[in-house]
């Protein structure tokens, strides 16, 4: 599939979507890597979450290094909307399963194995910056139910998925586009695959569209901790808007290991 035909937009969740009523009861927010949780009785600002963790990490002084990472990376998940992204998981693996069976040589297979070797949760598109949530109003929504905060150390490598024959991480290199990091990897994308475009979800779960192909290269930025989805190629007119569901869903992707 050409890819001027691609709507890919974020899965951009409202902050008003993480505001709650006062008859709320509480706020539950889990944090695995740290294994450990902050409970409060009443709805909680973002910037109160996120103060406590500070304040905690510095409490912490004899295993601080569990509690380095970098806002731009870090993830905050609703675990209340867990049913919808399972629902939007099982879409995507039902129509790959159908693209497999319907074109066995389409490389679908080996997609639908990564995918269900992931873990998704429902990402909520705010910024973790501390900076920035007491700075701006918009930035600091309320909230309430039962969350999860992602926080791990600075991952520094670039994750190659899809159309390819296996998975790949690389080193990032500040000044490398695709074409650089295809050239170091060599041979690794299926025949079905695109030559010329990529799909970059970045790890603040914007995804965006990278050429790097001879004839539409446009200069593109890829970040630390990025998952770069080597999609498929010229697909049947019936799963036309594969790529961008696949993109979806990984913006929703769960980074590091839990």
């Amino acid at each position: 599939m050409h890819q001027g035909s691609i709507r890919l937009l974020r899965l951009a969740i409202p902050l008003l979507s993480l505001v709650f009523p006062v008859s709320a009861a509480s706020l539950k927010v889990n944090l695995p890597q740290q294994q450990v949780s902050f409970d409060y009785q009443q709805p909680t600002s973002l910037e109160q979450l996120l103060g406590d963790v500070h304040q905690r990490a510095v409490k912490e002084q004899p295993d601080r290094s569990v509690w380095q990472y970098v806002s731009w990376q870090a993830q905050l998940f609703d675990l209340t909307k867990q049913a919808e992204i399972e629902s939007q998981k099982q879409a995507v693996l039902m129509r790959l399963q159908q693209l497999q069976n319907e074109y066995p040589n389409s490389g679908a297979k080996s997609i639908l194995n990564q995918l269900q070797a992931m873990k998704f949760k429902s990402r909520q598109w705010v910024s973790l910056d501390f900076d920035d949530v007491q700075s701006q109003l918009d930035a600091n929504p309320i909230l309430a139910g039962q969350f999860e905060l992602n926080l791990f150390p600075r991952d520094n490598s670039v994750y190659f998925l899809g159309a390819v024959k296996k998975p790949q991480s690389l080193s990032h290199k500040a000044r490398w586009f695709l074409s650089d990091y295809f050239e170091h990897i060599g041979s690794v994308k299926l025949d079905a695959a695109s030559g010329s475009y990529a799909l970059v979800v970045q790890p603040t779960g914007e995804v965006q569209i990278a050429q790097y192909g001879i004839w539409n290269f446009q200069p593109h930025f890829i970040a630390p901790g990025a998952l770069v989805w080597v999609p498929f190629d010229n697909l049947p007119s019936d799963y036309q808007s594969l790529n961008a569901d696949i993109a979806q869903l990984l913006s929703n992707k769960v980074s590091y290991s839990q």
